[in-house]
């Protein structure tokens, strides 16, 4: 049984990494190995079959996107995304050891953005208040800092949604969040020379998701651009303004 955990773990980040590069091909292989693993061991490991899902989610998603970019049908693609991912959600077991509902969320936002927006916007928003709730229950010590660095994505989904329908009251909140997030870590995690070990790694964790956060700044500034120039300064300053509230908070 070990050694069939074992197997499925390295197929598994195997999978993901062809994800993340978008070698979607290469992936489908890896996720056919992870059902045969399955099918071996009797089809009950459940938390492999919620992998396979979320892979199963992810390949479609990207494959679908792919698909829109270049101007071919891709609403099945999106809707075997979006039936992936609403079954992860509902599997999701709990305690939610490897954060399932929120990587669920996120992707049946991301898979609904163009068939249902309101949806997407809702279910951005329940994987932010998920991150927000799991980042304050975790002890600094623990992997607060690398917990946040992790799960970073989900936000930076969230603003570019949001810049993309000039919602930017939301999104000024969304960002000032998380920078609040960042800046609560960092400060648990007290002067940095007075730190060993893992405390150390926790706070480079932290102090990176913080640049992170930093740079999401930067990034929402360019995407206004395109503004006309009145419209492009007020928000400009509104902007500055909750990131100037994020900093003192």
């Amino acid at each position: 049984c070990h050694k069939a955990d074992l197997e499925s773990d390295i197929v598994a980040d195997l999978a993901r990494a062809e994800v993340q590069d978008q070698r979607f091909d290469v992936a489908q292989g890896h996720a056919r190995r992870l059902r045969q693993i399955l099918q071996r061991e009797g089809g009950a490991d459940q938390r492999l079959r919620l992998v396979l899902l979320e892979l199963d989610g992810e390949i479609a998603l990207g494959l679908a996107e792919r698909a829109q970019q270049r101007g071919e049908p891709s609403t099945e693609g999106f809707a075997a995304a979006r039936g992936s991912f609403a079954q992860l959600l509902k599997d999701a077991a709990l305690p939610d050891e490897r954060e399932t509902r929120w990587r669920a969320l996120l992707g049946l936002a991301r898979a609904s953005e163009r068939s249902d927006p309101r949806a997407a916007q809702d279910l951005y928003r329940q994987a932010e208040e998920h991150l927000e709730r799991r980042s304050q229950d975790l002890p600094l010590g623990a992997g607060r800092g690398s917990f946040l660095g992790q799960h970073e994505r989900g936000t930076r989904y969230y603003l570019d949604f949001l810049w993309r329908r000039r919602e930017l009251a939301e999104a000024m909140q969304v960002l000032r969040s998380a920078r609040v997030r960042g800046l609560r870590a960092l400060a648990g995690l007290g002067r940095a020379e007075a730190l060993v070990g893992g405390q150390r790694d926790a706070w480079a964790a932290a102090l990176a998701s913080y640049q992170v956060k930093r740079q999401l700044v930067h990034s929402a500034s360019a995407a206004l651009r395109d503004a006309p120039r009145k419209e492009q300064d007020e928000r400009r300053e509104a902007l500055q303004r909750a990131t100037d509230d994020a900093l003192r908070a």
